[in-house]
């Protein structure tokens, strides 16, 4: 090959990677052109096909991100763009800010509108031509507040509408249908937020399960076909006033936060029957008359129905839900209120400023089950009205707060269950313990008629057997703030039976088993719950080398958060825990060494009762 001259060697090192022909500037080191901005004078912006420099011609092929992006180039003021029908690949943040931008035409070729393309051009009135648009990008229209014109736009064959694509599009006008979004693939976050111009129903292919945060709040629309949703996201639909009626079906599982706030919603509420979430906020400010919770639920969230005046007549919390967010239900207009056992939290202001409030009943009436713990601060504020308030529990079992507008001062809280000393008998000082020591030698049943405190370990000596029972009175044995266990010893060579239906409520018990069991134990009735262990190789009840039988009863709510080698029956050192009968139900232990019976150098025996409703992670 010929040498090249020096010269000649000098302007190929040289070589055009860039110029600017007419105010446009280009790149040209691919070989074709593409557009990196232009002269801030121009106003009128026209893409040509081709470019030629230095006797040279450039294909143009697409537009460099920010090109035109008023953040790089604030003197830019551009009034209209015609991209002349070209098929070019356009950058992120192509046009954004560019707030003269009125009109763009010649998007005849374009395929895809990128991410921030046209971001907050608050003048852009019409884009065109947008046939062929199948993927709408990440805020490519958001702010564009007087855009009433998309060209050729067909929203049935878009894949792709990413997160705000479209928001507060506040001029543009759009009829949904049942084949508006037939090819939609992803649907983003806020992709309609603010676009009040948009009405109909929403229909969305069977492959998006998921409605997304803010998708579609503050619109105009009146439906949507839920068919197959299984999710609701945070915000979806709220300030939809046009959508006042709503149908879920079973297959939802989740509504999230402030999903329906300040909607149009009125009538009736039936939740569906698998929802295991509820936001905060999720149909605060809505028109709803009553409401249906399934037993699948165990948290209602804060504010969830807040300020909901039309919410009246009976309020009934079902069996599943155990906590009741803050200011859930504040400002509505219920009259009666039920709730069921399971429910162990009213949170702060949960019912405050329910002033048709007149009833109030905690628990299954008549059966003393009720597992509230807590009522927060003003949780009642301003329920002037109430004139029967009722709570299925003992009174020591339930910690109202001090504040002295939680329950308006007049209201009588009655429980069923008091509790207002150590003595296990009326008109007797007798203490459970010194029941215990007064006993002789073999076997002695004690027989308590009240309901006690517990503030010391009761020891059960050698050489005797003690059987406790209330005669199935139902009557609570609850244990001193800060209580350090066990609450029962059974020493090696000694018996404790367990008879009755006794309710041993231990949340109270801060260290240590609810009995360490040497020598043997039996559990023939009554209820073991509401535990927290908080040690390692332990359980509620510890089997140290004795022997547990259960015959009835239940231990439940057992619980350790991440304790190795736990159970709600613990048995070690060649003990023996036999089941025939009661059920070990509720626990809830966070290590995978961990369950409701767990065996280290033990063995168990099970001829009947049952198991169930335990988790260990």
């Amino acid at each position: 090959a010929e040498e090249k001259s020096a010269e000649q060697a000098s302007v190929a090192a040289y070589a055009v990677t860039a110029f600017t022909q007419d105010s446009i500037r280009y790149d040209v080191s691919s070989g074709d052109a593409v557009v990196t901005g232009c002269a801030d004078s121009v106003t009128k912006l026209v893409i040509p096909e081709t470019v030629t420099y230095d006797d040279k011609e450039y294909k143009v092929v697409g537009i460099q991100e920010h090109a035109f992006d008023w953040v790089n180039h604030r003197s830019l003021a551009l009034e209209t763009v015609d991209l002349g029908g070209l098929p070019l690949e356009i950058g992120e943040y192509a046009f954004r800010g560019q707030k003269s931008l009125t009109t763009v035409d010649g998007m005849d070729n374009i395929t895809a509108i990128g991410n921030y393309m046209f971001t907050a051009c608050s003048a852009l009135t019409s884009v065109a031509d947008l046939s062929k648009v199948t993927s709408v990008g990440v805020m490519a229209f958001m702010n564009c507040s007087s855009l009433t014109t998309l060209e050729g736009l067909n929203f049935s064959a878009l894949t792709s509408i990413g997160q705000e694509a479209f928001n507060n599009m506040k001029s543009f006008s759009l009829e949904l249908g049942e084949h508006t979004f037939d090819a939609l693939e992803s649907l983003g976050t806020g992709a309609f937020m603010n676009m009040t111009g948009i009405t109909g129903t929403v229909v969305l292919p069977e492959s998006i399960t998921e409605i997304p945060r803010n998708a579609f709040s503050s619109t105009g629309i009146t439906g949507v076909d839920w068919s197959h949703i299984t999710v609701i996201g945070k915000s979806a639909f709220s300030n939809c006033k046009g959508l006042t009626e709503l149908h879920l079906p079973d297959s939802v599982t989740s509504i999230g936060e402030s999903a329906f706030e300040d909607s149009g919603l009125t009538g009736e509420l039936q939740l569906p029957s698998a929802l295991t979430f509820l936001g905060t906020e999720a149909f605060s400010g809505t028109a709803i008359s009553s409401v249906t919770f399934p037993d699948t639920l165990k948290n209602i969230g804060n504010y969830a129905f807040y300020n909901c005046p039309n919410l009246s007549g009976t309020l009934i919390i079902p069996e599943g839900v155990v906590s009741i967010g803050k200011a859930a239900f504040t400002g509505t207009g219920i009259e009666k209120l039920e709730l069921a056992d399971s429910v162990q939290t009213i949170s702060d202001g949960a019912f405050s400023t329910c002033a048709k409030l007149t009833s109030v009943q905690i628990g299954e009436q008549g059966k003393g089950k009720s597992q509230l713990q807590t009522i927060g601060r003003k949780a009642f504020n301003k329920d002037t009205n109430i004139t029967y308030f009722y709570i299925e529990a003992c009174s020591a079992d339930v910690a109202i707060d001090s504040n002295s507008l939680t329950i308006p001062a007049g209201v009588a809280v009655k429980f069923a269950v008091t509790v207002d000393g150590k003595n296990i008998r009326e008109g007797e000082e007798t203490t459970l313990q010194q029941a215990v020591d007064a006993a002789a030698e073999g076997n002695t049943t004690i027989t308590a008629n009240k309901s006690f405190i517990v503030d010391g370990t009761v020891t059960i000596p050698s050489g005797k057997t003690i059987t406790l029972t209330d005669e199935g009175k139902g009557l609570s044995v609850v244990f001193k703030n800060g209580f350090t266990g066990p609450a029962f010893r059974v020493e090696q060579g000694a018996a404790l039976i367990l008879d009755g239906s006794f309710n041993f409520s231990c949340f109270r018990i801060a260290k240590g088993s609810f009995a360490e069991v040497n020598g043997a134990m039996t559990l023939n009735g009554g209820t073991i719950t509401r535990m927290s262990l908080s040690g390692s190789n332990m359980g509620a009840i510890t089997v140290d080398g004795g022997s547990f039988t259960m015959g009835n009863g239940e231990l439940s709510s057992i619980s350790a958060s991440s304790s190795a080698n736990c159970g709600a029956v613990y048995v070690k050192n060649d003990g023996k825990f036999v089941m025939n009968g009661g059920k070990i139900t509720g626990c809830m232990f966070k290590n995978q060494y961990s369950g409701a019976v767990a065996l280290a150098d033990g063995n168990m025996t099970m001829t009947d009762g049952t198991i169930s409703g335990n988790t260990a992670s």
